[in-house]
């Protein structure tokens, strides 16, 4: 980081918490935790929630519809098998619309590979004679 960035809040900040690789995926995490912080009353408890689902959604910046699709797309993805979870998570889906096109993509090739699997593995029990 340049010398002259350090004057710019927002530019040090961000240095910082792409360093410790905190995103929003981290304030995710740490807002679906089940854990209470020892000596925490209901009140602190309450504004740690509200101050990471701040972090989280950026309800400042989003849409209702646009909060609302990030819960669907997170519930979307606790429900999916592990395997195609990562695959669909990997080419990061910007809605849940598009995380359930991968998914289906991703379904249908291998729908498609067991196909040809099964019918090459047909071809091999033919017995061939010689001409």
């Amino acid at each position: 980081m340049d010398v002259q960035d350090t004057r710019d809040y927002d530019k040090v900040k961000q240095a910082i918490l792409t360093k410790f690789e905190i995103d929003l995926e981290t304030y995710r995490h740490r807002f679906r935790s089940l854990m209470v912080i020892e000596g925490e009353t209901a009140r602190e408890l309450q504004a740690r929630l509200t101050d990471l689902y701040q972090k989280w959604m950026c309800p400042g910046e989003k849409t209702k519809v646009q909060i609302g699709d990030a819960i669907v797309l997170e519930q979307f993805f606790r429900m999916l098998n592990p395997e195609l979870k990562v695959w669909v998570k990997e080419r990061n889906p910007q809605s849940s619309k598009e995380a359930a096109d991968l998914a289906e993509a991703f379904l249908a090739a291998r729908q498609q590979k067991r196909r040809a699997a099964g019918y090459f593995s047909q071809l091999s029990h033919v017995s061939r004679t010689p001409l």
